[in-house]
C-alpha cells in the first residue's frame, strides 16, 4: 500500500513501485548506465534498452482507491526517453498475474486494457506537457478521425513524487483490437510504410501498386480505392496533420479490418 501525507492533489494519483536497483541502480531503466553517449538524447543508455521490469501499479481517484495489480514496465518513446522526465509503457501480463484489466479511465471510451501509457509529455517536456493530448481533445465530436484519448495524473514511483504524466491509449495493434472489438488475425496494422505489426503487409502493397499503375481521374478507380480506403478519414487525418504542423515523418500508424477499409490513427502531435 501507498500513503501519501500530507500532501493532496486535485488530480487521480498513480502510485508505482519495484524494486529500486531495477529502476535506479546501475543498470536500472531510469539511469544512462556505462554505455550512455555524453549527448542528447543518449544512445546507448539503458533507457534506449528495451528492458522490462515488474512492477505494482495502483490508481487514486478523490483520495480511493480505485484499481492495483502488478505489471510490466518498460521506458516509452524515441528521443524523449533522453529528458529528465521519462514515459513509460504498461504491460499486463499472464505472469504477473492479470492478462488485462478492466477500468474507466477514460469515461466516455474503452475501458478494457492490456497495455496503457504514462506519457510524460514527449519533446513538450518543460514546455505545456499537454500539447499532444490537447490537439487530440479538440477534436472530439468535430470529425470521423482515430485518436488517443487522455487521463492527466500525479506519478509517485518508489515513494517519490515524479510529476504530472498522461494515461494515453497504446496505439499498437491491442487499440484495434480494443476500439473495433477484432481478434489479431481479423486486421493488419502497420507503422511508418512497412513495418507490420500485425497481420501482413499484402493489402497494403497490392492497394499501392494499383494506385502506381491506374489513372486516378477515372471513376471507377476512384471507386474502386473508395471501397479499400476511408477517404473521407484519411482526408480528416491530413488536414489535422497540416493545421497542427505535424512534421514528423515517421509517425504514421494505420490499420484495415480484413473485410473492412484502410484508416490511420492521429498520434504525437508534440
Amino acid at each position: 500500500r501507498t500513503f501519501i501525507v500530507g500532501r493532496k492533489h486535485n488530480l487521480p494519483v498513480v502510485s508505482i513501485s519495484s524494486e529500486d536497483e531495477l529502476l535506479y541502480g546501475k543498470n536500472g531503466i531510469f539511469t544512462k548506465g556505462d554505455n550512455a553517449q555524453s549527448s542528447y538524447p543518449y544512445y546507448g543508455a539503458n533507457f534506449w534498452e528495451d528492458i522490462e521490469v515488474p512492477i505494482s501499479f495502483e490508481y487514486y481517484e478523490n483520495g480511493k482507491l480505485g484499481t492495483s495489480f502488478n505489471a510490466g514496465m518498460k521506458i516509452f518513446g524515441g528521443w524523449s526517453r533522453g529528458e529528465a522526465q521519462k514515459s513509460v509503457a504498461i504491460y499486463l501480463r499472464k505472469k504477473y498475474g492479470l492478462q488485462q484489466i478492466n477500468y474507466p479511465f477514460f469515461k466516455d471510451n474503452v475501458n478494457t486494457f492490456t497495455r496503457f501509457i504514462l506519457r510524460s509529455g514527449g519533446q513538450d517536456f518543460g514546455k505545456l506537457k499537454l500539447k499532444d493530448a490537447f490537439l487530440q481533445k479538440v477534436l472530439d465530436n468535430e470529425m470521423d478521425i482515430d485518436k488517443q484519448d487522455y487521463l492527466p495524473v500525479v506519478v509517485y514511483i518508489n515513494g517519490k513524487y515524479n510529476g504530472i504524466y498522461n494515461i494515453r491509449e497504446k496505439v499498437d495493434s491491442t487499440y484495434v483490437e480494443r476500439h473495433l472489438g477484432l481478434s489479431d488475425n481479423e486486421f493488419d496494422f502497420i507503422e511508418r510504410n512497412d513495418d507490420v505489426k500485425n497481420g501482413t503487409i499484402d493489402s497494403y502493397n497490392e492497394l499501392l501498386d494499383y494506385v502506381k499503375n491506374n489513372d486516378m481521374t477515372k471513376d471507377g478507380v476512384y471507386e474502386y480505392l473508395d471501397s479499400q480506403i476511408d477517404l473521407q478519414e484519411l482526408a480528416n487525418y491530413w488536414v489535422v496533420e497540416t493545421y497542427f504542423d505535424q512534421f514528423d515523418p515517421i509517425n504514421i500508424k494505420f490499420y484495415k479490418p480484413k473485410n473492412g477499409k484502410w484508416r490511420w490513427i492521429l498520434f504525437d502531435l508534440d
